[in-house]
C-alpha cells in the first residue's frame, strides 16, 4: 500500500511540475493569448504607417493582394502572408492602457501602426528582460509580443512588392529584344521573326519564353535616375504593352520599369539565360 501511496504521490508531482510548465506566467498558448481574435483568412485590406518612410496600402482582390499606393502593383505575396500572422502573435503579458504614461512603453509617439481591415495595432519600444515588443491593441490594451513584425513594418515599400515581373494573368504575346524578336503564332507556338537567325525548335522556344514568363528579380527597388538606352518590349495577351529599360553592371542586370518607378535586379547568370539565343541544353540547365 505505501508503493502504491509513493508512485501516487510521484505521479501528483510530475503532474504538478507539467502544469507549472504549461501555465507559466506569460507562457500560455490557448486562443485567449492572442494578440486579437481577428482571423487571417477575414484581412483583406492592410494599411502600414511608419515615420520616415512611405505609408503602404494593400488590398485583397479575388485571393491575390495588390498594393495600391505608393505604386499600383502585384505585393510579394509571402511578405504580406508574414505580416497577416500578428493578430495570433502570442501575448505574453496584458493590461489596460488607460492612465499609464504611455511614453513609459515607446507608444507616445509611437514607432509604427498597421490597420488590418479596420483594426489598428501601434508598435512601440522593447522591454528590457525579454526584448519582447510593446504593442497597443484596438481595444486599448498594452501587449507584449515577441519582436517578428516591427522589423517587417519598417520595410521599404518596395520590398513588398513581387519581385515576379509578370504575373499568372498577363501572359507574354511578343517579346521585343535589341537584336531580335519573339512571336506568339495563332496556334499558340512561337516564331524567332528575325531573319538572321535560325529558327529554335518549337519546344525550345517554349521553354525559353517560360522563362521570362517566370522571371523573379532577387530583389526590388526604387528606380534610380541613371538611364540606359538599351530597352525590352513586350506585348501581353491584353494588348497592353511593357517597356523595361536595361541597365548592366558587373554584379547584376536591372530591368527598370519608368511608368512604376521601380527597378528589378536580376543575377548576371539569369539574365544570360534571357538575352542568350534559345537553346535546348541552355534551356535544360536553366
Amino acid at each position: 500500500m505505501s508503493r502504491n501511496l509513493l508512485n501516487l504521490a510521484l505521479l501528483l508531482f510530475v503532474l504538478g511540475l507539467a502544469s507549472l510548465v504549461i501555465w507559466e506566467p506569460g507562457q500560455q498558448q490557448d486562443s485567449s493569448n492572442r494578440l486579437s481574435s481577428l482571423q487571417a483568412d477575414d484581412i483583406d485590406r492592410i494599411h502600414i504607417q511608419r515615420d520616415g518612410l512611405q505609408d503602404i496600402q494593400l488590398q485583397r482582390r479575388n485571393g491575390h493582394w495588390y498594393m495600391l499606393a505608393p505604386y499600383s502593383v502585384a505585393a510579394d505575396e509571402t511578405r504580406v502572408n508574414a505580416l497577416l500572422k500578428l493578430p495570433a502573435a502570442t501575448s505574453y503579458t496584458r493590461f489596460a492602457a488607460e492612465g499609464r504614461p504611455l511614453d513609459n512603453y515607446g507608444l507616445a509617439p509611437v514607432l509604427a501602426r498597421i490597420k488590418l481591415n479596420d483594426s489598428l495595432f501601434q508598435f512601440g519600444g522593447l522591454e528590457d528582460i525579454n526584448r519582447r515588443r510593446y504593442v497597443l491593441s484596438p481595444d486599448n490594451d498594452i501587449h507584449l509580443i515577441t519582436d517578428l513584425f516591427y522589423h517587417q513594418l519598417r520595410t521599404s515599400a518596395p520590398s513588398f512588392v513581387s519581385p515576379r515581373l509578370f504575373s499568372d494573368t498577363q501572359r507574354i504575346t511578343r517579346l521585343m529584344l535589341a537584336d531580335r524578336q519573339y512571336e506568339k503564332q495563332h496556334d499558340g507556338s512561337w516564331l524567332l521573326t528575325t531573319t538572321t537567325h535560325d529558327n529554335p525548335s518549337a519546344d525550345t522556344l517554349n521553354a525559353y519564353i517560360e522563362n521570362w514568363q517566370r522571371l523573379r528579380a532577387s530583389r526590388v527597388s526604387k528606380a534610380g535616375t541613371q538611364a540606359s538606352d538599351e530597352h525590352i518590349r513586350i506585348v501581353l495577351a491584353d494588348g497592353s504593352n511593357l517597356l523595361f529599360e536595361v541597365l548592366r553592371s558587373k554584379d547584376e542586370v536591372v530591368f527598370i520599369r519608368r511608368d512604376l518607378g521601380l527597378q528589378y535586379h536580376l543575377s548576371l547568370q539569369a539574365a544570360e539565360a534571357l538575352f542568350a539565343l534559345p537553346n535546348a541544353e541552355a534551356m535544360k540547365q536553366y
